[in-house]
C-alpha cells in the first residue's frame, strides 16, 4: 500500500488540491447563496433602534464580501461570454441591489448617530464609542487596500466624518442667520439681539456638550474637538460678521450685550483648551480703523451729525434711554469705519479663515458705532454741564461749604458708562471708553481754567472758592473713576491710559482756582485803596495796617464757612504770599523816608500780619511763607548799616521773590539819609549782579544809581506820631 501510495503522489496531491479548492468553491457558493437570506438579517438589524454599531459593520461587510466575490466571479464570466453567467448576473441583481441598500442604509445610520454629537455623547456614548470604532476598522481596511493597489475602494469614513459633524453644524447656524433676519424685520421699538443670543448661547452649550461627551468617545489622534470648535468659531465669526453689517440697527444695549457674548465666548473657549486663534475674534480693538481714518475714537470732536434727544431745557438726564434706544444717528465716520472693517473681513467660503476675519469685521464695526455714538452722547452732556456750571448760583451743604452740582453729574456718567461697559468686556472697548473719560475730564479742566480769570477780574469770590471744593471734590471722584477703571482693564492694557494724571488735573486746578482767590481778593477796590494808605499819613499810627487786618479777617471768616477744610489752609498760605507782595508793591510806590520810626512801623507790620494768621497757620508754615519772610527781609535790608549788609539782605529777599527789582534797592537808597553816593552806587552793582545771577538775561535791574536820583530831605505828607 505505501509504494502503491508513494507511486500515484502526484495523482493524490492533485486530488487533494481538487477536494481543497472544491469545498472552497462550495463554501463561496453557499455565500453567495446566503446574500439574500444575509441581507434580509441585516436588515433586521440596522431597523434596530438599539443596534450595535459594531455587529451591524460585521454583517455588511460579509454581505459585501459575498457580493464583491459573486460580481467579480460574474464579471469573469461575462469576458468570456458565457450565456450561464449571464443568465445568474440577472438572477443575482435584486440581491446585488439588495446589498448596497443595506449599505446605504448602514451608513446613513452611521453618520445620523455620529453628525448629533452632543445627544449622542449625552445620551448614547456607547453607541457613539462603537461608531467611532467602525469608522477606525473602515480605516484600517482602507489602508490595507491602498497597500494591495486597490484605493479607489477606499471609503475615507474619517473625512467622511468631519463632513458630516461640519454640515450637521452650518446647518446649526442657518437657524441662527434665520432669527436675525427675523429680528431686523420686526420694528425697531421691539427690536432686540437677545433671541439670537439665546440661539447663540444653545449653540454654545452644544459645544461644550460636544467637549465633556462626545470627543472622548473618539480617538485622541482625530482631534475631533479641536475641528469641531474650530468650525464652531467660524460660524460665530459669520454671525457676527452679519451683525456688524447691520450694527447701526440695534440699540446701544444690543451691542453691549454682543460684546457680553464676545468676552464670555471666549473665556469658555480658553478653558476648554482652545487656541487664542480659535477663541477671539481678530483684533477689535479698532486699531486699523483709527490709523487709516487718522483720529482716535476718544479723542476726536463730536460728531455734528448728532441730535440733542438726550438733552431736554438744559437738564442732564440718565443714560437708560440713551442705552436702550441708542437714539443718536450713526456718525459718517462710524459707517466708514463698519465699510473699512467689512471690507478687511470678506466674505470668504471657507468657514474658518472668512468666518474669523468677518467676526473681526463685525466687532469692530460694532465697537467703532458704540463708542461714536457714546463719544458724541458723551460730549453733548459735558457741554450741558459746562453751561449749567457756568449759570448755576453756589449752593451751601450743611456745613456751609459751597458746591456746584454739575462735576458730580459729570462723575455719575461717567462712572456708569465704565460699569456698564466693564460688565460687558474688559478688553479694548473698556480701554477707549478709558481714553473718552480721561479726554472729557482734561476738557472739562480746560473749561474752568480759563473760568478763572473771568471769576477773578470779576471779583467773584464765591464762585472762586467754589471752583476749590468743585475741583477738590473732582480729585476723589477721578481717583475712585481711575481705580474701577484701573481694576476693569485687562493686564495687557495696563498704563495705555493717564487717568492718574487727569486725576492730578484737577488738583491743578484747585491750586490755580486758590491762587485766583487771593488775587481777586487783593483786587477788590476797598482792600486796594487800604494797601495803597500804607506808608502814608495814617500808616505811621498803625490805622492802616489795623484796617487791612480787620478787612482780611472778615474775608477768612467767610473763606473758612465756605471752603474745603483741605484747601481752607492753601488759600490762607495764598493770602499771607498776596499780603506780603502788596505790601512790598505799596513801599515802591510810597517809599517814606527811612527812620527809625518808621522802622518800627515796619517791624510791626510784619508782626501784626503773623498774628493774623498764626490762629489758622501752624508754625512751620509760616516760617516757610513767602510773605513774612520778603516783609521781614525788606524790613532787615531797610535797617542794614552798611554796605554788606545791604547786599545780604537783598540777596535773601532774592530767595523769597527771585523777581524782585533792584527799584526797591534804589527806593530804599533813596529814603535812607545816612547812606552817602558812593556807597550807594556800589550796594547798587552789587545788587544789579545779585539779579543777574538770579534772573540770568532779565534786563529789568538796568536802573540808574542813585547819584544821578535827587535825594529826598523831607518826609513829604508822611506826619508822625
Amino acid at each position: 500500500e505505501c509504494s502503491d501510495l508513494i507511486e500515484h503522489h502526484d495523482l493524490i496531491s492533485q486530488l487533494t488540491s481538487a477536494v481543497h479548492h472544491l469545498g472552497v468553491v462550495i463554501d463561496e457558493a453557499q455565500n453567495v447563496q446566503a446574500i439574500p437570506s444575509r441581507a434580509s438579517e441585516a436588515q433586521m438589524i440596522l431597523a434596530d433602534p438599539e443596534m450595535d454599531m459594531l455587529e451591524g459593520y460585521g454583517c455588511v461587510l460579509e454581505l459585501e464580501a459575498a457580493s464583491s466575490f459573486a460580481r467579480a466571479v460574474l464579471d469573469s464570466q461575462s469576458r468570456t461570454g458565457s450565456v450561464q453567467a449571464t443568465r445568474f448576473e440577472y438572477t443575482f441583481a435584486p440581491y446585488f441591489d439588495q446589498v448596497a441598500e443595506t449599505s446605504r442604509r448602514f451608513e446613513e445610520l452611521l453618520w445620523s448617530r455620529v453628525a448629533n454629537l452632543e445627544e449622542e455623547g449625552k445620551c448614547n456614548p456607547v453607541g457613539l464609542v462603537a461608531a467611532a470604532k467602525v469608522i477606525e476598522l473602515q480605516e484600517r481596511r482602507d489602508l490595507q487596500m491602498e497597500g494591495r493597489g486597490h484605493p479607489g475602494r477606499c471609503k475615507q469614513w474619517k473625512e467622511r466624518l468631519f463632513q458630516e459633524v461640519f454640515a450637521a453644524i452650518d446647518a446649526k447656524f442657518s437657524k441662527v442667520h434665520s432669527q436675525l433676519q427675523e429680528t431686523l424685520e420686526e420694528s425697531s421699538d421691539t427690536r432686540t439681539i437677545l433671541g439670537v443670543l439665546e440661539c447663540a448661547d444653545d449653540l454654545m452649550s452644544g459645544l461644550t456638550d460636544i467637549y465633556d461627551y462626545a470627543a472622548p468617545c473618539f480617538p485622541p489622534h482625530y482631534g475631533l474637538f479641536q475641528r469641531v470648535q474650530s468650525r464652531y468659531h467660524g460660524g460665530f465669526g459669520q454671525v457676527l460678521g452679519q451683525v456688524g453689517r447691520v450694527a447701526n440697527e440695534f440699540s446701544n444695549e444690543d451691542i453691549l450685550q454682543v460684546m457680553g457674548w464676545v468676552r464670555s465666548y471666549r473665556e469658555l473657549m480658553l478653558n476648554l483648551g482652545a487656541d487664542e486663534e480659535d477663541s477671539t475674534f481678530g483684533d477689535p480693538s479698532g486699531v486699523e480703523g483709527r490709523e487709516e481714518r487718522g483720529e482716535g475714537a476718544g479723542t476726536g470732536a463730536p460728531s455734528s451729525s448728532g441730535g440733542v434727544t438726550d438733552l431736554e431745557e438744559g437738564e442732564v438726564k440718565s443714560l437708560d434711554s440713551f442705552l436702550r434706544r441708542g437714539s443718536l444717528p450713526p456718525s459718517g465716520h462710524a459707517e466708514a469705519s463698519a465699510g473699512v472693517a467689512l471690507h478687511k473681513g470678506g466674505d470668504s467660503s471657507s468657514r474658518r479663515g472668512g468666518g474669523t476675519g468677518s467676526g473681526a469685521a463685525g466687532v469692530r464695526a460694532m465697537m467703532q458705532v458704540y463708542l461714536d455714538r457714546v463719544v458724541e452722547q458723551l460730549h453733548m452732556w459735558h457741554r450741558n454741564i459746562v453751561q449749567c456750571e457756568a449759570t448755576e448760583e453756589p449752593t451751601p451743604d450743611p456745613e456751609g461749604r459751597l458746591y456746584t452740582p454739575g462735576a458730580v453729574d459729570l462723575f455719575r456718567i461717567l462712572n456708569e458708562q465704565v460699569s456698564i461697559i466693564s460688565g460687558f468686556t474688559r478688553g479694548d472697548m473698556v480701554l477707549q471708553i478709558a481714553q473718552v473719560v480721561v479726554k472729557l475730564a482734561e476738557n472739562f479742566q480746560q473749561e474752568q481754567q480759563s473760568s478763572l480769570t473771568r471769576l477773578q477780574g470779576a471779583g467773584d469770590i464765591e464762585r472762586l472758592v467754589t471752583c476749590i471744593n468743585n475741583n477738590a471734590r473732582n480729585y476723589n471722584m477721578c481717583l475712585d473713576l481711575a481705580e474701577t477703571i484701573e481694576s476693569t482693564l485687562e493686564e495687557g492694557h495696563s498704563g495705555e491710559v493717564d487717568i492718574d494724571g487727569a486725576c492730578r488735573g484737577f488738583l491743578g486746578v484747585a491750586k490755580a482756582a486758590v491762587m485766583a482767590t487771593a488775587l481777586s481778593i487783593f483786587e477788590d477796590p476797598g482792600l486796594r485803596d487800604v494797601m495803597d494808605s500804607f506808608f502814608g499819613g495814617d500808616w505811621l499810627n498803625g490805622r492802616v495796617t489795623a484796617v487791612l487786618v480787620a478787612t482780611l479777617t472778615d474775608y477768612m471768616q467767610d473763606l473758612q464757612t465756605w471752603s474745603d477744610p483741605s484747601f481752607f489752609r492753601r488759600v490762607l498760605e495764598a493770602m499771607l504770599d498776596q499780603t506780603g507782595n502788596s505790601w512790598v508793591a505799596a513801599l515802591l510806590l510810597n517809599t517814606p523816608v527811612i527812620d527809625p520810626d518808621v522802622l518800627q512801623r515796619m517791624e510791626d507790620d510784619g508782626t501784626c500780619v503773623r498774628e493774623l494768621f498764626q490762629d489758622h497757620l501752624p508754625s512751620t508754615r509760616l516760617m516757610k511763607s513767602q510773605g513774612l519772610q520778603v516783609i521781614d527781609a525788606v524790613v532787615e535790608m531797610a535797617k542794614s548799616d552798611s554796605v554788606d549788609s545791604f547786599v545780604i539782605n537783598y540777596r535773601l529777599v532774592l530767595e523769597v521773590q527771585s523777581e524782585c527789582s533792584p527799584i526797591l534797592v534804589e527806593k530804599l537808597l533813596t529814603a535812607r539819609e545816612d547812606i552817602t553816593n558812593r556807597d550807594g552806587a556800589e550796594v547798587m552793582v552789587q545788587c544789579r549782579e545779585a539779579f543777574q545771577e538770579k534772573n540770568p538775561g532779565n534786563q529789568k535791574g538796568g536802573l540808574k544809581t542813585p547819584g544821578t536820583t535827587k535825594r529826598r530831605r523831607r518826609w513829604g505828607s508822611m506826619t508822625i506820631s
